[in-house]
């Protein structure tokens, strides 16, 4: 049974006759499927027009296409940073339509590094102690070299951000990029493999 009845009588003598339903289980399921019919129908009334160069997701959907592309960048930027350089030179030198834009160079005394090379390297252990005596030859976008420690040239190098100008393959096949830094404009050509 849906409801009762209950019967109450004024002070006039008139009866008032009160449907008072009681909630049912299923009641409350007929009167939700009504309310989602409704709803339905509104809808169907008054469909949204979505564009044709927009599409209609799920808001779960794009918020897993978001943490997809969030930990493929970071995957990205780790793999570039551990990367050998020159093998990323070798790659860039057969795709050189997927080389970067920006690059970051590295200098010392405000002078870009050309390249540099290893020319002491001598580490051993005495006891208990590890001796290391590196010295790394610099080549500064003036012409002029310069002999460091390695862990002097660690601790003193900074970066600067550069954006492609070109880039060109030498004779020896080194693909050498010109770059422009973006904080004087000073245009410099340079090996792929001593950028970032």
């Amino acid at each position: 049974m849906l409801g009762t009845k209950v019967a109450i009588k004024s002070g006039s003598g008139n009866k008032i006759i009160i449907k008072k339903y009681m909630m049912t289980d299923e009641l409350k399921q007929k009167m939700k499927e009504g309310r989602e019919r409704a709803r339905e129908a509104k809808l169907n009334a008054n469909p949204t027009v979505i564009p044709d160069d927009k599409v209609l997701i799920e808001k779960s959907f794009l918020e897993e296409i978001r943490k997809t592309m969030d930990e493929l960048k970071a995957d990205n930027a780790m793999l570039k940073q551990v990367a050998d350089k020159s093998r990323m030179s070798d790659f860039y030198t057969r795709h050189k339509d997927k080389m970067p834009e920006q690059y970051k160079v590295r200098m010392i005394d405000d002078k870009i590094i050309l390249g540099w090379k290893m020319i002491k390297d001598d580490v051993y252990i005495d006891g208990p102690r590890v001796i290391e005596n590196q010295i790394i030859m610099l080549v500064l976008e003036t012409g002029e070299s310069k002999e460091l420690s390695y862990r002097d040239w660690v601790r003193l190098y900074e970066t600067s951000i550069c954006s492609k100008v070109s880039s060109r393959t030498d004779e020896q096949g080194n693909l050498i990029v010109k770059l422009e830094r973006n904080s004087d404009k000073k245009v410099v050509e340079i090996d792929v493999r001593f950028v970032n």
